[in-house]
């Protein structure tokens, strides 16, 4: 259950430290959780540095329709078909669906054989 949200016009850096400062504030123990942080991979500036530094256990993970559009992304700036696009998308929603890790594990084996052809072109 998300136990807060950061809603914000635009990414600034400054925007994401006072949201730091104050969960250090406030909750002091969310290093010694399980607490996880999820966001959209914040490479303007790096948010992950930004957490690490006031809460270096803190679990680190990537939303997934960020992960999506940054796969879709990367593989349309290496010319890929959209057909390749949708079959690739589709192996990783597949694999983020996995519901354990040695699923996760055969999936990706099973998988990465067909990664690896394409990959090689590039």
């Amino acid at each position: 259950m998300p136990a807060l949200f950061m809603l914000h016009e635009r990414k600034l850096r400054n925007t994401h430290q006072k949201l730091v400062e104050i969960l250090a504030d406030k909750v002091p123990a969310m290093n010694d959780s399980n607490c996880v942080l999820v966001t959209d991979r914040g490479e303007a500036f790096n948010v992950y540095i930004l957490f690490e530094e006031r809460f270096p256990q803190l679990n680190k993970v990537h939303c997934w329709n960020h992960v999506l559009s940054a796969a879709k992304q990367w593989l349309r700036n290496h010319n890929a078909s959209s057909g390749d696009v949708q079959v690739y998308v589709d192996h990783i929603r597949t694999l983020l669906h996995q519901p354990t890790t040695s699923s996760y594990s055969q999936c990706y084996r099973d998988r990465s054989q067909l990664w690896s052809q394409y990959f090689k072109q590039y």
